[in-house]
């Protein structure tokens, strides 16, 4: 393997140019993505050479930013010809792809609820089978009359 020099300048315009081709949506993306290939330099690499309060960091950062508004926008002005040419299916698969995840988890109907139950159906059905075995034949005409008349006017 050829060990090249790597310096501040050779890693800046290695980012820059690579952030318009594997448009990443944060430094650490791009830097995954850079580590992966094996034909660029290493992530140790970068934070020996760029230091987080550098200037070339933050010229980095505002270029994966910029990139990903204009990306952004490219999706929106594609949405807008898709609406106008009523192509609502391909609107939901744009969204589900390009959406937030309360979209995506909107589109595909899977709502993400906890919920903790003391009792069980079971045990809750048990329950009033017993509470129910307890009345008298006129005390349960009574009861569902009441249920009944309750149920009708909801």
């Amino acid at each position: 393997m050829n060990k090249e020099r790597w310096t501040k300048q050779k890693i800046l315009q290695t980012c820059l140019y690579l952030i318009p081709k594997k448009n990443p949506e944060t430094l650490n993306t791009l830097l995954a993505v850079i580590e992966r290939e094996r034909r660029y330099f290493s992530k140790p690499t970068f934070y020996k050479k760029i230091r987080p309060d550098s200037k070339e960091y933050q010229q980095i950062v505002e270029a994966i930013e910029d990139n990903n508004l204009y990306l952004s926008a490219y999706g929106i002005n594609k949405l807008k010809v898709l609406v106008d040419n009523y192509n609502l299916k391909a609107i939901v698969y744009w969204l589900r792809i390009y959406g937030s995840d309360k979209v995506k988890q909107a589109l595909s109907r899977n709502y993400n609820v906890t919920a903790k139950a003391d009792i069980s159906f079971e045990q809750e059905m048990k329950k009033v089978e017993e509470d129910l075995s307890k009345f008298s034949k006129e005390e349960l005409l009574q009861y569902r009359a009441l249920r009944k008349k309750l149920l009708n006017n909801e």
